[in-house]
């Protein structure tokens, strides 16, 4: 595996086990950056899977930049085939936070949530990462193209049959908005695994919560990880993860919260 930047290398050797083990063949994954982390491992665990048939990744990211890195990425390592880079925005418009939004739920944080700088300067930070539309059209490669959204939606019709897996990795304060997405329109329920990185970050309290309350009903944790400080040139600190099974029998037909 490469040295990954953003995915904790423990998550990706989780992921891939997870892959490896319940031969999903059919994943969504929000948050694909530039397709090195937990993308690759599960292309790679796709891989290792050739005789599980057809297996497909659906991969959702906003940023065009990153899209293209990514497809460039896999097409290198001859994993393009199994992966399609979805390009735009998980949610509809409605569901990304504005600069008064992010600003509200960087300060009803509980204190183990963790921001990526001091509360000022991140909320500048995330609502760039979202909202970065304005830069694009100052550049002279910008082809004018309108951004997508809904994507989770979309990647559903594509499939055309339930995810077994889903992977939420999204960037800034986006994750409790997937999150309510995937139960509004039932594609949570539907699931069979639900994997999530940096778990004690800002953008995942809400969900964290929301899953812990309902353990034993709805959800099971199958890995639990907390937070670790991982020493490097940039001192990270990965903010954990976990994989949970879904009680999908139970929630057939479910929407809804």
């Amino acid at each position: 595996m490469p040295d990954y930047t953003t995915a904790s290398l423990d998550f990706c050797h989780c992921l891939q086990d997870l892959v490896l083990e319940t031969r999903p063949q059919r994943v969504l994954e929000t948050g694909t950056f530039v397709g090195a982390g937990t993308t690759f491992a599960i292309a790679q665990g796709f891989a290792h899977n050739s005789d599980n048939g057809y297996a497909h990744l659906w991969a959702i990211e906003a940023h065009p930049d990153n899209a293209q890195t990514t497809r460039a990425f896999l097409r290198c390592r001859k994993l393009d085939g199994d992966v399609t880079v979805m390009e735009g925005f998980s949610v509809p418009k409605r569901m990304i936070p504005g600069k008064r939004k992010i600003k509200q739920i960087l300060k009803e944080r509980p204190k183990w949530a963790r921001i990526d700088n001091r509360e000022e300067l991140a909320a500048d930070g995330y609502y760039r990462e979202l909202h970065f539309q304005e830069e694009l059209k100052e550049r002279v490669d910008y082809d004018g193209e309108p951004l997508k959204y809904c994507l989770i939606s979309e990647c559903r019709k594509l499939a055309e049959q339930p995810f077994e897996l889903i992977v939420l990795d999204s960037c800034g304060v986006t994750g409790w908005a997937e999150f309510q997405y995937l139960m509004e329109t039932g594609i949570l329920w539907e699931a069979r695994n639900l994997a999530i990185d940096d778990l004690f970050h800002v953008k995942h309290w809400k969900t964290f919560e929301y899953i812990k309350e309902r353990i034993g009903d709805d959800f099971d944790f199958k890995e639990l990880c907390p937070p670790k400080y991982v020493p490097s040139k940039s001192h990270q600190v990965h903010s954990g993860f976990c994989i949970v099974d879904i009680n999908w029998k139970k929630n057939i037909g479910r929407k809804g919260s």
